[in-house]
């Protein structure tokens, strides 16, 4: 937070007098970083993932392998009070095809994958019993330049995923086992749908 950041100290100083602890905006520097860094339910996420990749155009087909890797930052808002609308906030950067991907179309045809930075916003919230939901919002700020738009649900270890971007339609599956994540993919491209099969580990 800069330290001129108005808006900022007053929602924080808002949060402070709700929880009892005191005034934000009347702390000093030093007591807010420890507040923040201390009381604040803060997560930072970490993953890596490799891949499968699948492309097909008409009656061509390839496949590569690649990885991905990226960096989160996650506050669950319930920890501020119980809101009908409360839920978990994480906003993310990634970076695919890092280990420069080859699709390989045969007969010798090669295709380098270029890496994409994108930055992710997601809300999650407990909206029935057992099943959260969330919104995606996601943009390619590096080759692409699209943005996508998308919804999924989560029930015990098995995650539902659906969207659409400037591309077209795109959905998938992901299954968590403790850390690890089996994530199955189909997103519209270009140069024809992209089938990715991954695994990813988070810290």
């Amino acid at each position: 937070l800069r330290q001129d950041a108005r808006v900022h100290v007053r929602a924080l100083d808002a949060v402070t007098r709700h929880l009892g602890v005191g005034s934000y905006a009347e702390w000093d520097e030093a007591r807010r970083a420890g507040w923040l860094v201390e009381e604040l339910e803060v997560e930072i996420p970490v993953g890596v993932s490799f891949k499968l990749l699948h492309q097909s155009l008409d009656a061509w087909h390839a496949s590569g392998v690649g990885l991905d890797v990226g960096l989160g930052f996650a506050v669950d808002l319930r920890q501020f009070g119980e809101r009908p609308w409360a839920g978990r906030l994480l906003v993310a950067w990634r970076m695919t095809d890092v280990s420069g991907t080859r699709l390989r179309w045969g007969q010798g045809i090669n295709q380098e994958v270029e890496p994409v930075r994108s930055w992710a916003l997601s809300y999650t919230m407990d909206d029935s019993p057992g099943i959260r939901w969330g919104f995606l919002l996601q943009h390619d700020a590096w080759v692409r330049r699209e943005t996508r738009f998308g919804l999924h649900a989560t029930a015990g270890r098995l995650q539902v995923l659906g969207g659409l971007g400037a591309s077209g339609l795109h959905y998938g599956l992901r299954l968590r086992a403790w850390k690890a994540y089996l994530y199955f993919s189909r997103q519209a491209a270009q140069l024809g749908d992209v089938e990715r099969l991954a695994l990813e580990w988070r810290w």
